[in-house]
């Protein structure tokens, strides 16, 4: 399925998002110090298993990531800062989130797009959900975060053997790389591959 964005996504990631310092300084650069050896693996492709460890670790950073990603964006940014408090505090993925890890053929430098989502709401409101995509190397991540609060939303797509889902958790251990790798016209398909669902 592919859903249609009306806001321009944003290709290469440039986060210059306002932080706290004591954020900066503290969890956060402790959190890119633990995840730093992981990613690297997968961004390069060596072969390693993950265990549930590693990827709520790697769902952890992946979160921390996109949530960066969308607040350097302003006015464009999708996720509510109160969910940023709730991160900070819980230092690990929130309720009503889903992590996906996928590879990809290393085409781009580091790259991040956006898929803002309106699922029972009427498209002139804020959108209730947001579909978070990066790239770094041959590693593909994807952060979706939903803030429904009349209805429902599930991520009903068919995932292929190219990704799994690291959050929540559905496999006690994942074999790293999968057998099955996006070149960047399909990492662009599935940036972008949610339904709006709008009120009418």
């Amino acid at each position: 399925m592919h859903g249609q964005n009306t806001r321009k996504a944003r290709r290469v990631i440039e986060v210059v998002a306002p932080i706290c310092h004591d954020c900066n300084t503290r969890w956060m650069s402790t959190l890119e110090t633990d995840a730093k050896s992981l990613v690297t693996d997968l961004a390069t492709g060596k072969p390693r298993e993950l265990d549930a460890a590693d990827q709520q670790l790697l769902a952890t950073w992946a979160v921390k990531t996109a949530l960066m990603f969308d607040l350097s964006s302003g006015p464009e940014a999708v996720v509510p800062l109160g969910a940023y408090r709730h991160f900070a505090m819980k230092r690990r993925p929130l309720d009503g989130m889903w992590v996906i890890v996928g590879a990809c053929v290393p085409t781009r430098p580091a790259t991040g797009q956006r898929q803002p989502i309106w699922i029972d709401i009427p498209e002139t409101e804020h959108p209730n959900v947001v579909a978070l995509t990066l790239t770094a190397g041959c590693l593909m991540l994807q952060v979706i975060a939903h803030f429904v609060v009349s209805g429902t939303f599930h991520d009903n797509r068919e995932h292929s053997r190219a990704t799994e889902r690291i959050w929540p958790p559905a496999k006690p251990k994942i074999s790293w790389p999968p057998e099955e790798w996006f070149d960047w016209q399909a990492v662009q398909a599935y940036a972008a591959s949610f339904e709006n669902r709008p009120a009418r």
